[in-house]
């Protein structure tokens, strides 16, 4: 038996008869840690062959185990990005799914060539995470699981063609992420599901846990669905199935627009295939840090929210310390249906900058501990198709890249850099760096040198708050920090000549901090132009490829892929008739201070984070929610003691943070 650990292939002695069950005899190194598992190939009845997929490598090893205290490579197969599970055909032929590579590999084991199978979703590429797959001897059919369509395909394989030939059969709708799939004897499926359901209330506990770490235990519990074995019809009826329940933008309800007589007025073109809006040829998508909905405007007029799970406890103290968010929210247009598919900022920043999340991302942060951050950086993370950057450059919009890293783009253009290397704070997210500064520096781009390109990607993430004690700012002065800046960039932009043809989207980047009444994943938007209607508040459900929808729409683009292919609009957001009016910021008001205050319980369990895991700090949102509303920790519960401990132990010996606080960080200071 075989298992891979870390960059190692280790050999198990699994006869129970033996003296050395259970030991490990023999040991390889694969050079790699980035594998994803191994298969035994139970057509060998010596059980002397195994097959190892090599994520960023592209490819798959064939490991020799006639001696298994020394296992030696004896092949390798050429295949595509990200290979994931294999399903053996018979003695002769080995199908490996491509997760990102979005193929099928038929693999010839006597020949060892290699052929790639398209798997057929027309006219939309990107996005499908062909995630894993496994036959059915008994009717000749292979299933693979599309993990960001939600579906799983079927194709009969016919094995007497040389090589098998391969014809869908259908598809059928599965739970949320379907990430492992088996079929029984009797021709039943069995599918597991990683994200399994929506989340719904979260009632966030201020005296315990997190939505830090918590996020990727009580969130992530996954379903399991048993599937009778499917007919044909059922799987030809499952096309349409799986169709519909993608194709969010043609659910009854949706905006459309509508211009009756004269000229297309309206800001936003109907379609992405019309070229470029007339109104809007700029866009700045600004990127703040981990806040549920309720969390600052479940206290506004006209929204669907419930004040209770403000972080401030009164609408004024609410007031003083968002104090430009929530003016911006109520003087421009503002979503209370925006839900942020995250749950934590390795999913978050993902779907910022590539409009979909990967399989490699969903199962890394969720199941291990990764002091490296991978997902949208490393190559193993990092669709072929490219991130939001490599779409602006392949259709020659010109962009700027302000303080993020995840998503860098392949290959810079020649003619400019789009990575502002002086972004106060570095060219990274820098969490604890003050946000107001790089609101100067951009106010400085926008006013003073006009130099600004179409498409701007902008971090601001002091909201993100580093925790209660002496040695930190308040979670109030972060925020109020981050609340000022963003207003000032605001105010410059609109005090501009840029601000006639402007769009602003402001949200965060995952729901981390704060309750929310209606889902976990519910997060705040604000859409800041003179082309968008004043003092409204949309209804439309939206998430983020919704977002990438609009950018594709506004600047004329194709769609990166098929979840923003198939998203709606929040077209009532927009209006026909601009309002120039220039936004006024208003300064801070709420007084900036170090957590003087902070009781020795809270200290204790601020001592006890890692920072360079920014995101792994486990109960950080139920520490800021507990000193904005008063109510810190005298003493710890028995759960908390023990977490506390563990994490002061692991720091004291130079160790990262425990497994399962751990997420893969993506939005370090540090990288």
């Amino acid at each position: 038996m075989s298992s891979v650990n870390q960059k190692e292939l280790l050999v198990f002695d699994i006869d129970p008869a033996s003296p050395q069950y259970k030991s490990i005899v023999g040991s390889m190194d694969l050079g790699t840690r980035e594998t994803f598992g191994v298969y035994i190939d139970p057509l060998d009845t010596a059980g002397s062959r195994a097959y190892v997929p090599l994520w960023a490598a592209r490819k798959v090893l064939e490991i020799n185990l006639d001696d298994p205290t020394t296992p030696v490579l004896s092949r390798t197969f050429a295949v595509e990005q990200n290979p994931q599970t294999v399903a053996f055909l018979d003695a002769q032929w080995m199908v490996v799914a491509n997760d990102l590579g979005e193929t099928l590999s038929l693999i010839d084991r006597v020949s060892g060539e290699v052929k790639s199978i398209p798997v057929d979703f027309a006219p939309d590429a990107g996005g499908l995470d062909v995630s894993s797959v496994a036959f059915d001897p008994g009717s000749s059919r292979l299933y693979a699981l599309l993990s960001g369509m939600n579906a799983v395909a079927a194709y009969d394989v016919d094995l007497a063609a040389n090589p098998p030939t391969f014809t869908l059969v259908g598809r059928l709708p599965t739970g949320w992420w379907p990430s492992g799939i088996v079929v029984h004897p009797n021709g039943d499926l069995t599918v597991t599901n990683l994200r399994g359901r929506p989340i719904g209330v979260y009632e966030q506990d201020e005296k315990y846990g997190g939505a830090g770490g918590i996020a990727g235990h009580k969130f992530m519990r996954g379903s399991v669905e048993q599937i009778a074995k499917p007919a044909d019809v059922e799987l030809q009826a499952g096309v349409m199935d799986v169709e519909l329940s993608l194709s969010v933008a043609e659910y009854e309800g949706y905006p459309e627009v509508t211009c009756s007589g004269g000229g297309m007025d309206f800001p936003v073109p109907p379609t992405n295939t019309m070229g470029p809006s007339k109104a809007i040829d700029r866009i700045i998508f600004i990127i703040r840090e981990n806040k549920t909905f309720d969390a600052i405007f479940g206290d506004l007029p006209g929204v669907e929210g419930d004040p209770k799970y403000t972080l401030k406890e009164t609408t004024e103290d609410m007031d003083k310390v968002w104090v430009n968010m929530r003016k911006l929210a109520q003087t421009f247009t503002n979503s209370d249906s925006f839900y942020n598919v995250a749950v934590q900022s390795t999913q978050g920043h993902q779907w910022v900058t590539y409009g979909r999340t990967t399989d490699f991302c969903e199962r890394t942060w969720s199941a291990e501990a990764r002091p490296v951050p991978l997902c949208g950086v490393g190559e193993a993370g990092k669709p072929d198709s490219g991130s939001l950057f490599d779409w602006m450059q392949n259709n020659n919009v010109k962009y700027d890249i302000l303080g993020q890293i995840v998503g860098s783009p392949k290959k810079l253009p020649t003619d400019y850099n789009p990575v502002d290397v002086s972004y106060p704070g570095g060219p990274f997210q820098s969490i604890s760096y003050p946000d107001n500064e790089k609101a100067c520096h951009v106010a400085g781009r926008i006013r003073v040198r006009c130099d600004l390109g179409n498409f701007v990607l902008m971090t601001l993430p002091n909201d993100h708050t580093v925790g209660v004690s002496p040695e930190n700012p308040t979670p109030e002065t972060m925020v109020a920090v981050n609340d000022e800046a963003t207003g000032m960039v605001i105010d410059a932009l609109s005090h501009s000549p840029y601000w006639a043809s402007s769009l602003v989207v402001i949200t965060e980047d995952d729901p981390q901090q704060g309750g929310d009444h209606i889902d976990y994943h519910r997060t705040p938007l604000v859409l800041i132009s003179p082309w968008v209607k004043r003092g409204y508040v949309s209804k439309t459900h939206i998430d983020m490829a919704s977002i990438y929808k609009l950018f594709a729409h506004v600047l004329g683009l194709p769609y990166p892929n098929v979840q923003v292919a198939k998203a709606g609009l929040p077209l009532d957001m927009f209006t026909s008739t601009p309002d120039y009016t220039p936004f006024e910021y208003t300064p801070k008001v709420w007084p900036i201070g170090c957590g003087t205050g902070a009781k020795e319980v809270e200290k204790r369990v601020t001592r006890s984070w890692d920072f360079s895991y920014v995101d792994a700090q486990e109960g950080l949102g139920e520490q800021v929610a507990r000193w904005m509303r008063g109510k810190q920790l005298e003493s710890l519960p028995p759960e908390l003691e023990a977490q506390v401990a563990l994490r002061e132990a692991r720091k004291a010996a130079g160790l990262p943070p425990p497994k399962e606080d751990d997420d893969d960080d993506d939005d370090g200071d540090e990288w």
